[in-house]
């Protein structure tokens, strides 16, 4: 029984195995001499897996047993098409284009990729569609349609192609053109890619084409900066931008040439009412190899104000080839005028014109202290500032030509509303600042003819100032015995021939820098020798920053922890400068309109220093109670300026008035800061001061005026000598060996000696 079953399934394996072999013939075509692999299984048409049992050239075999390809459908099963290769001309290759046809019999209405190869070099981007008409040969011999039609749309006709020669290749050197045809199935799929598989070479191919140099044009280009703008302003091209008359434009223009052949580079210009014109003359140029022109031109648009106009680069290559940049377009803001007359103003506080000042100088400042360039008035006093759109205006200066008599003083400004400069000698700080001036503007000015400076007088003499100035006076100080009236009689004659202040009398001697500086000596006292010993008066500026030249900057509190702090002038009364000899106080109406009365507990000096930072204002009287003289007072500023208001003083200043400003006076702050001034009411009324004690400062401003009211009889100012100032500070220190520079003083440079 199981001998039976055994022979039962080999016949069933055997009758399976021949089933399997007619299948497989039937699917490759019904015929055992088809395309099939080695292992039996079918071959998918045009591919190189396929096994061959037939001989080449036999039907359904392609190349040598094993290695070939499936020529037709019909032997795989069925698919796509592939009996035919690509073919087609390459009828034309010059210095233009490349023109022919290509095309498929496995579909003639379908059209195929062509590309191009220079010295077997593919070319960049030229696998093109063979698209164009083509006449009825051309479809005929890809089996097309319609042929009869052609050349037209049909698509049968559409096989010609044309690809322009790129810049490349035109370099005077032969290249091998060949051109290469996609192969396509009949359902118009590629089959291989480039040179390979079944995609072929053109017939006709390879021509070689010999081009010379394209000659290109060439390139120019500008770029533009407004270097008057703060910061620059760049200037694009084909945007309007805005400019102000006055500024200065820089351009750079350049071009290039990729055939090395420029010739020239020019700069053009037009614009409202202006003509195109060249900038650049001659223009930039260079002959044989020359690949780049470039330069720059600066152009300045006063004169041009209100209008528009237009630059651009215009460049020539040698062949006659032209080419222009972009172009950059300005508008231009016209300026703005500041004008106005320079007059004659006599009275004070009003700016009533008498008589115009020609040839006088006037400078203005911005609000940077920049000056504007000066300008002069005609003979008419007219003076008139071209500004930049937008300026600011914070100062105007005027230096006129010397009057016959006297000198000229600022008086008014007349700027909208009328503005008090007097006494300014030239310099006027506007109250009303002109900030982004978009229109015009006026500012007159009147001018004081000041008959006579103010004049200074100093009894006995005193210390004024710093680096460099010493005197030596008389032991004991004579007071005087006539001072009544103007303060005695004058004599007419100065000094010397060159009119400085160096002063000589019975045994003393006033030494300043040992030449004479800013001011003059007016007239030297006459009478007996106790009468004139160390006294002078002079003529001098209003504002003196020459005659004192101090520069002691810097001092401050001293540091030690021995300085009182001051809240009130009642104070004063309880200073005892045996204990306690440095004080501070903060309050700049700390002296005020009532008066100060001061009566130390002992003999010596106090130095009071002021740190606030607002002026500090002597409103009123600075006295000592009793009178006594070997008590007083020192204020030092270290920050602010120091001012004596103007309705301390008196009409006529006579023998035996005492002073009104009994403490010498010290600023130590920086710049401007650095100033003592004797404030004005600004008329012809003002009053004479008195005031003894040194006076240390950069500037000493004299700015009283007595006028024709007073009619110069008496001096602005009179100074009276007390030793006790100095002697007495330098006592304290000596007695204060244990704390060096106790009073913070001794480091100014006033010296003092006595004549025994």
């Amino acid at each position: 029984m199981r001998k039976i079953t055994v022979y039962i399934y080999v016949l069933f394996f055997s009758l399976i195995i021949l089933s399997g072999a007619k299948n497989l013939y039937a699917q490759c075509g019904g015929d055992p001499t088809g395309c099939y692999t080695p292992d039996g299984q079918c071959c998918a048409n045009g591919v190189n897996c396929c096994y061959c049992d037939q001989q080449p050239g036999k039907i359904g075999c392609d190349g040598p047993s094993g290695t070939y390809r499936c020529l037709s459908y019909n032997f795989c099963g069925g698919g796509a098409k592939d009996n035919w290769l690509p073919t087609g001309w390459l009828d034309v290759a010059n210095c233009t284009a490349f023109q022919g046809w290509a095309g498929d019999q496995d579909t003639g209405d379908s059209q195929i990729n062509v590309e191009f190869y220079a010295d077997n070099v593919l070319i960049p981007g030229s696998k093109i569609l063979a698209n164009r008409p083509r006449e009825q040969a051309v479809c005929d011999a890809v089996a097309g349609n319609n042929c009869y039609t052609c050349p037209s749309s049909a698509a049968g006709c559409l096989h010609g192609f044309y690809f322009s020669v790129p810049e490349y290749l035109k370099n005077g050197a032969s290249h091998s053109i060949t051109v290469w045809a996609y192969n396509i199935r009949n359902n118009n799929t590629e089959t291989d890619s480039g040179r390979t598989g079944r995609n072929q070479q053109l017939n006709g191919t390879p021509k070689t084409i010999t081009c010379a140099p394209v000659n290109n044009p060439p390139v120019a280009y500008i770029t533009g900066t407004d270097i008057s703008s703060s910061p620059a302003l760049n200037l694009p091209q084909n945007t309007l931008t805005t400019v102000y008359e006055g500024d200065m434009l820089r351009f750079g223009v350049g071009a290039t040439d990729s055939n090395n052949n420029l010739s020239n580079l020019r700069l053009i210009n037009w614009g409202d009412g202006v003509a195109a014109r060249d900038l650049i003359v001659p223009a930039r140029s260079c002959t044989g190899v020359c690949g780049s022109l470039n330069g720059s031109y600066d152009f300045n648009t006063n004169s041009y104000g209100g209008k528009n106009l237009y630059f651009y680069s215009y460049a020539t290559d040698q062949a006659g080839l032209t080419a222009a940049s972009g172009v950059i377009q300005v508008y231009v803001r016209p300026k703005v005028i500041l004008s106005g007359v320079i007059y004659e103003a006599p009275l004070i506080g009003s700016c009533s014109a008498t008589s115009l000042i020609g040839n006088a100088t006037v400078t203005i400042y911005n609000e940077l202290n920049q000056a504007y360039p000066s300008t002069n008035t005609d003979g008419g006093g007219n003076y008139s500032f071209s500004l930049r759109y937008g300026s600011n205006v914070k100062t105007i200066c005027v230096n006129p030509p010397a009057p016959p008599t006297g000198v000229y003083r600022l008086n008014c400004v007349v700027n909208g509303g009328t503005e008090n400069a007097y006494p300014s000698p030239s310099c006027h700080t506007l109250n009303t600042q002109i900030t982004n001036m978009t229109s015009n503007r006026t500012l007159n000015v009147g001018l004081k003819i000041e008959t006579q400076e103010p004049w200074f007088t100093s009894l006995y003499s005193d210390i004024y100032g710093g680096n460099g100035i010493s005197e030596t006076v008389p032991n004991p100080p004579v007071q005087p015995t006539t001072f009544t009236g103007y303060l005695g009689d004058w004599a007419a004659a100065s000094a010397n021939g060159e009119r400085s202040y160096a002063f000589t009398s019975l045994n003393g001697t006033l030494n300043i820098n040992a030449v004479g500086r800013s001011g003059r000596v007016y007239r030297l006292m006459s009478g007996t020798a106790l009468e004139t010993r160390g006294g002078f008066a002079m003529r001098m500026p209003i504002a003196v920053d020459k005659m004192w030249p101090s520069t002691y900057v810097g001092l401050a509190v001293p540091t030690h922890g021995l300085v009182t702090t001051l809240t009130s002038k009642s104070e004063l009364n309880s200073i005892n400068p045996g204990t306690v000899r440095v004080y501070r106080f903060s309050n700049s109406n700390f002296f005020d309109a009532a008066g100060t009365s001061y009566d130390l507990t002992g003999t010596g000096v106090a130095v009071l220093y002021y740190t606030g930072s607002s002026t500090l204002t002597i409103n009123g009287l600075v006295r000592h109670t009793t009178g006594a003289t070997n008590e007083r007072l020192f204020i030092v500023s270290t920050s602010a300026p120091i001012e004596i208001a103007s309705s301390v003083g008196t009409i006529s200043p006579s023998n035996g008035l005492a002073a009104y400003i009994q403490a010498g006076m010290i600023t130590t702050a920086s710049g401007g800061n650095n100033r003592i001034s004797y404030l004005s009411t600004n008329a012809s009324n003002d009053l004479s001061i008195i005031a003894e004690g040194p006076v240390v400062s950069k500037t000493v401003e004299m700015r009283r005026n007595l006028g024709t009211l007073r009619n110069q009889q008496y001096p602005v100012n009179v100074h009276l000598y007390n030793y006790n100032y100095l002697y007495r500070l330098t006592q304290m220190e000596r007695n204060s060996g244990d704390v060096p520079n106790y009073t913070g003083l001794s480091v100014v440079d006033v010296s003092y000696g006595v004549v025994q």
